[in-house]
């Protein structure tokens, strides 16, 4: 049970400094994808849509960050609790 809670903790703090990390984190995953010739693209956004998360954003590190990265640390975070 204490390792639950130190992940949950370091978590926590992940959360908190979310911009800072993802930057970061970010950072790493553009180098590996240019490694490979990937494109970073922003999937289009709809004034009305329900599927999907419509986030506005004006980078695509900022979409990614608050449409995948921060909804899953919170996710992972309630799942531990």
């Amino acid at each position: 049970m204490a390792n639950v809670t130190s992940v949950s903790d370091l978590l926590s703090k992940q959360r908190v400094n979310a911009k800072d990390n993802f930057k970061t984190l970010y950072a790493q995953v553009k180098k590996i994808a240019a490694k490979f010739d990937i494109k970073e693209e922003i999937p289009r956004v709809c004034r009305l849509q329900t599927d999907r998360n419509n986030v506005p954003d004006s980078t695509e590190e900022e979409y990614y960050r608050r449409a995948v990265y921060v909804p899953y640390l919170d996710d992972f975070c309630n799942s531990l609790k």
